[in-house]
C-alpha cells in the first residue's frame, strides 16, 4: 500500500481534530508532500462548509417561538399513568438496576427460612413420638388426670436416699437423691418408702 492509501483513511479525522498528537504530525508531513491528499483535504473541507450552511439556513427558517409554551401544555394535558401501571413500571427499574443486590438478598432470607425450619424452635432432650412430661401441680392440688409414663430398664437401690434408674432406649441415666426430711418429717430412714 502506498503512503496516500494509508493515510486517506485519516483525513476526515485529521480535519475534525480527533487524530493524537503523534498521528497528526504523521498526516501533517504526508500533506506538505503530497498535493492530491491535500487535494482531499480541501475537498473534505468544502463539504463540510457546504453542510454547515445548509443546516444553518434550514434552522433559521423554523419558528421556535411559543415551543416551550406548547411542550409545557402537552405536559399538562397529559393524564398520569394508573397507579398499578406506576408501580409495575418503578418495580421493573428497581429489579433491573438493583439485581444483583435483590439476587443475594433472596438467598440469605431463603437461606434464613431453611436455617428457622429445620433448626428446633426449642431444644428438648425428648425423641420424636414421645410425650412430653405433664405440667407440675403447685399448691397441693390434684395431679393431673393422665400419669407420665416412665420405661425403666434397670433399676438399682443404692441405699437409703438414692436411687438409679437406666432407659436404654434414649440412654438416659437418672439418679435420685431423697431428702427424707422433708417428704417424712422426723424420719430419717429411706427404707419406708
Amino acid at each position: 500500500m502506498s503512503p496516500c492509501e494509508d493515510l486517506r483513511p485519516l483525513l476526515d479525522r485529521f480535519h475534525d481534530g480527533e487524530l493524537s498528537r503523534r498521528a497528526r504530525a504523521r498526516v501533517e508531513r504526508h500533506l506538505a508532500a503530497c498535493p492530491a491528499c491535500m487535494a482531499e483535504l480541501s475537498r473534505i473541507s468544502a463539504l463540510g462548509r457546504e453542510l454547515r450552511e445548509a443546516l444553518e439556513s434550514e434552522c433559521r427558517e423554523v419558528d421556535f417561538s411559543g415551543f416551550t409554551e406548547r411542550v409545557m401544555q402537552g405536559v399538562s394535558r397529559e393524564r398520569p399513568l394508573p397507579f398499578g401501571e406506576r408501580l409495575r413500571l418503578w418495580l421493573g427499574e428497581t429489579l433491573r438496576v438493583y439485581r444483583p443486590v435483590w439476587l443475594v438478598s433472596a438467598a440469605a432470607a431463603a437461606a434464613a427460612v431453611l436455617l428457622i425450619a429445620l433448626w428446633p424452635a426449642v431444644p428438648t432432650n425428648e425423641l420424636p413420638g414421645e410425650k412430653a412430661p405433664p405440667p407440675t401441680v403447685a399448691n397441693g392440688d390434684s395431679p393431673p388426670a393422665e400419669a407420665p409414663q416412665v420405661i425403666i430398664d434397670r433399676m438399682e437401690y443404692a441405699g437409703e436416699r438414692s436411687m438409679i434408674f437406666s432407659v436404654s432406649r434414649n440412654n438416659t441415666t437418672v439418679i435420685w437423691l431423697y431428702d427424707m426430711n422433708r417428704v417424712h418429717p422426723g424420719k430419717s430412714e429411706g427404707d419406708e418408702l
